[in-house]
């Protein structure tokens, strides 16, 4: 098997809307950057004077910016939690899919993470559009699943298994 380059839009994030149909949407961000921030373990021995700081591992994190459309159920859905919630209030689920592993029934592997989000800003643009902006800090270990893209790409589905 030759190798390939994962290409622009082949790695695509969908959140669950609560309430919405369907409810896991593709998340249509105007700018999104995934980000990894080291984990540190700081440690000191009794019988000596400094503190001695190890990476543990990583954090994945995503900086986003997206354009207010009102009546899209996941701008809605995210601005209410950046405006109205707090701590273990402002939790969303982002599915992360892998669309260059798809097969000939648009079934695809992904991956299921619970993310905290941590509002930014909230702003006018020159051309007087609404603009959020804010963080989605990864919060526990993420789970591998499967998940059937819709035909025209906008949403996705959990493939049932067995």
């Amino acid at each position: 098997m030759s190798s390939m380059p994962i290409l622009k839009g082949s790695r695509v994030l969908f959140m669950a809307v609560p309430g919405a149909s369907p409810e896991i949407q593709r998340i249509t961000f105007t700018s999104v950057v995934r980000n990894y921030k080291p984990v540190l373990r700081v440690k000191r021995y009794f019988d000596d004077p400094f503190q001695h700081t190890d990476t543990a591992g990583h954090s994945v994190s995503y900086k986003f910016e997206m354009i207010f459309h009102r009546g899209d159920p996941l701008h809605e859905y995210l601005a209410d939690v950046m405006e109205n919630r707090i701590g273990s209030d402002a939790l969303v689920t982002v599915y992360e899919a892998d669309l260059s592993a798809s097969d000939e029934n648009r079934c695809c592997p992904c991956t299921q993470s619970l993310f905290t989000v941590v509002p930014e800003k909230r702003r006018y643009d020159e051309n007087g559009m609404l603009r959020y902006s804010g963080e989605l800090v990864l919060r526990g270990a993420p789970v591998s699943l499967s998940a059937v893209l819709s035909e025209n790409g906008s949403s996705l589905e959990l493939a049932k298994i067995g």
